[in-house]
């Protein structure tokens, strides 16, 4: 017999897992505590999970990215919203291109 300090109930051996790391070579909590913990564990972080918004990359990041200097990325962006103006670039192109370089 062995105690669940979760449940605080005295149970068989056979109802806590193996664990070679610890001296009786058991699990301390229970099966049922531990399964009854995963699933909440679990169902927390798909909630976190599906709740965080995309990350914003910094200007300082983007130009380690691409290894351009700040003032060229300024170029490229001013180069393609004027292109995107005078109709010589596809507007789906040209909104991809601004969004990788934080417009």
């Amino acid at each position: 017999m062995k105690r669940c300090p979760k449940c605080r109930t005295r149970k068989y051996v056979e109802e806590f897992s193996k664990n070679a790391k610890a001296s009786d070579g058991l699990q301390s909590w229970c099966k049922l505590c531990m399964d009854r913990y995963n699933k909440r564990y679990a169902k927390g972080r798909t909630e976190k999970k599906h709740r965080r918004a995309p990350k914003k990359i910094s200007t300082r990041k983007r130009e380690a990215f691409y290894m351009l200097p700040g003032s060229l990325v300024q170029q490229l962006k001013t180069f393609v919203q004027q292109a995107l103006v005078a109709g010589k670039l596809m507007s789906l192109e040209a909104t991809h291109v601004l969004k990788e370089l934080g417009e």
